[in-house]
């Protein structure tokens, strides 16, 4: 009996569009209309073990967003919080798979997640807990 197991890595996406309602529709591709304001990429990487994980890199209507390929959304980058909470509710688990370098985590984004709550975050130096900034977090690579 042969064996045969894949020995590339597969990286598969699909786009998701959010509106100012923080309704969201799966499409083929990112085309922002007037009521559409984030664009969220979903990659799942398969590695040839079968193990797969996801990242998500956000694009906003207004905003212009560094390139990037579905490997570099993989790279390390250390979250810029220890821990973050919505209405003291740990969301730092839901958030992992957009800490990704170039993202841009903004209150306009948190609530497309959870409509308009409270986000608070711990810096991861000095754990002192405070409220997330309204002009956002940008991931960047240590």
């Amino acid at each position: 009996m042969v064996w045969s197991f894949p020995v590339t890595t597969k990286y598969e996406s699909k786009w998701t569009m959010f509106d100012c309602a923080g309704i969201s529709t799966d499409v083929q591709s990112p085309t922002f209309t007037e009521n559409d304001t984030i664009a969220v990429e979903t990659v799942t990487r398969t590695r040839p073990d079968g193990r797969q994980d996801e990242r998500c890199a956000i694009r906003y209507h207004d905003k212009e967003r560094e390139r990037y390929s579905p490997e570099d959304l993989f790279r390390h980058c250390p979250p810029p919080w220890f821990v973050i909470y919505c209405d003291d509710l740990d969301m730092t688990d839901e958030l992992a798979p957009f800490v990704c370098q170039g993202n841009s985590i903004t209150k306009e984004f948190l609530n497309t997640i959870v409509l308009n709550k409270d986000w608070t975050y711990m810096h991861p130096q000095t754990f002192e807990e405070t409220n997330f900034p309204s002009e956002g977090i940008v991931i960047k690579h240590a």
